[in-house]
């Protein structure tokens, strides 16, 4: 839906609720493509560590309402 509009950005609150291994992924792989190919921002809410370190540019890790660390996948896990 979000894409037909072709809004600027893209806000999503935990888009991989219920979703199976195989349609997390290919969820993840649409917004990187809407990201990198048709330049929209993708802002996301996403509790799973490891979907976001391999699709994300920028991560915000929070707990409680306060920022934890924020930084590309690499410098968070250090």
């Amino acid at each position: 839906m979000v894409l037909c509009q072709d809004t600027r950005y893209i806000l999503l609150d935990e888009p991989l609720n219920n979703l199976g291994m195989a349609a997390a992924v290919s969820m993840m792989s649409q917004l990187r493509y809407a990201a990198d190919k048709l330049g929209k921002t993708v802002v996301m809410v996403i509790r799973d560590i490891n979907f976001a370190s391999c699709y994300s540019d920028w991560i915000v890790a929070m707990r409680a309402g306060a920022v934890l660390a924020q930084g590309t996948a690499g410098q968070i896990m250090r």
